[in-house]
């Protein structure tokens, strides 16, 4: 006999999956307090039980300490797998190590720090295509910059711009598709029917085949360069002395494509969001990259503490890019009071745990210098998940942020043309819009 914790009742459940105005948020914040920092749910006419948590303790018990026993669920395996294949975040257990182990030397302090000079030029470059002095989509700009920036990195110059541009669309949508399959598992017939899920496969193969020829131009020129794509063809397993199959490293580049620009145009979003409407805080970065001068793009200064990181940590606290994470069972487990049964699927609520204030003064405040304090490594915050499974990019992410964030805000005043957007949650936490203006500095 197990001992689950208090469960939310079948209609609660059917009245927030069949209401319109349905906010993922709200579920779960309401259902937290009224039932405590864990709860269960089961969809109905399904066995399957879930439990969504908001207690750090067991976050890190699950992520860290008892780790080998949760894969990842079969909210993401079969969601994303559908789209991704069978990629990094995917994969579990043994695989998943010997698979980590074979990539990790391209995300490496030194390898990303080869790259700085190529994200720099590519930041300055989409600067100067952006207009000035009036009205635009902020949020979109973040999403074409970032974009380009990944496939800089991974690429080299070795793609045709204009034919990989048009993608940006189709993996956005693939994205927003993706996303209703984990959100809706009950609505997949519909998905089927409606010929949706079939035109989105579709546009991943178009994408599958772009990667696909810069690869085989890759092999067919044998240059070697220090871009991402490079490092992944070159590495080798360390058991069989054999590189990926042609397969794994497309699902693996597509995969870094669509995860990577993502979350970091949604970070980026806030950041500009929230700096938007705090003159101080604005301030306070706009003297940092003054003082630092030219050294504001140097590799020690964009890893070392900083006003910028601490804007950016507060952002992703505030709003993290991944405001969930998934886990299941391997085995029946037990924590605390509560047991459960092999395959018990874990919904750990990381933007609840990011804005309760049994951790965080004022949750819901905008304070970057709180992570002045060292007390702050202590307190929940996954922005790039946890434990051994942390995002394999989270390093070129922050550092890409960072160059981001200096360069506009030395050289440009960015205005908000609206309140502060809202949080709309898909996979990751993206702003509902974002509209405002860059204005070119004079130069002193």
């Amino acid at each position: 006999m197990y001992n689950y914790p208090k469960k939310i009742s079948t209609l609660a459940f059917l009245k927030y999956l069949s209401s319109p105005k349905m906010n993922i948020l709200s579920f779960m914040d309401n259902n937290l307090k009224e039932l405590g920092d864990t709860f269960c749910l089961q969809f109905p006419f399904n066995q399957d039980k879930f439990i969504v948590s908001k207690n750090p303790e067991l976050a890190e018990y699950i992520l860290k300490k008892n780790q080998i026993n949760y894969n990842k669920s079969y909210l993401s395996s079969e969601g994303m797998g559908l789209y991704l294949g069978n990629s990094i975040n995917l994969r579990n257990g043994e695989d998943w190590k010997r698979q980590r182990k074979l990539m990790q030397p391209a995300f490496t302090k030194k390898s990303i720090a080869e790259l700085v000079d190529l994200m720099t030029e590519e930041i300055y470059s989409f600067m100067k295509t952006v207009p000035l002095n009036v009205e635009v989509d902020i949020y979109d700009l973040m999403h074409q910059l970032v974009f380009k920036i990944i496939l800089r990195s991974l690429f080299g110059t070795d793609y045709n711009a204009q034919e990989l541009d048009s993608i940006n669309k189709l993996i956005i949508d693939a994205q927003e598709m993706c996303s209703k399959e984990i959100q809706h598992p009950y609505l997949k017939w519909w998905y089927i029917l409606s010929k949706k899920r079939g035109r989105t496969l579709n546009n991943i193969e178009k994408i599958r085949k772009i990667i696909n020829e810069i690869i085989q131009k890759r092999l067919n020129s044998n240059e070697q360069k220090g871009d991402i794509l490079s490092i992944l063809m070159n590495a080798k397993y360390e058991d069989d002395g054999k590189n990926m199959s042609r397969e794994d490293l497309i699902n693996e580049v597509l995969f870094l494509i669509i995860a990577g620009h993502e979350t970091t145009a949604n970070a980026m979003s806030w950041s500009i969001s929230l700096l938007s409407h705090d003159k101080e805080e604005r301030e306070k970065l706009i003297k940092e990259c003054e003082d630092l001068g030219n050294k504001k793009l140097d590799w020690e200064y964009l890893i070392k503490p900083s006003h910028t990181s601490n804007v950016i940590n507060e952002s992703m606290r505030l709003y993290p890019p991944i405001w969930i994470l998934d886990r299941a069972a391997v085995k029946e487990d037990f924590f605390g009071e509560f047991s459960w049964k092999s395959n018990t699927t874990f919904i750990l609520y990381v933007y609840g745990m990011q804005h309760d204030d049994k951790f965080w003064e004022s949750p819901h405040d905008f304070m970057p210098d709180r992570f002045n304090d060292p007390e702050s490594k202590r307190k929940p915050f996954y922005p790039f998940g946890g434990g051994p499974r942390m995002c394999i990019g989270n390093h070129f992410s922050l550092v890409e942020m960072n160059l981001i964030l200096r360069i506009l805000y030395h050289d440009y005043e960015v205005e908000l043309t609206h309140e502060l957007p809202l949080a709309d949650p898909i996979i990751t936490l993206r702003p509902n819009k974002v509209l405002g203006k860059f204005i070119k500095k004079k130069k002193k």
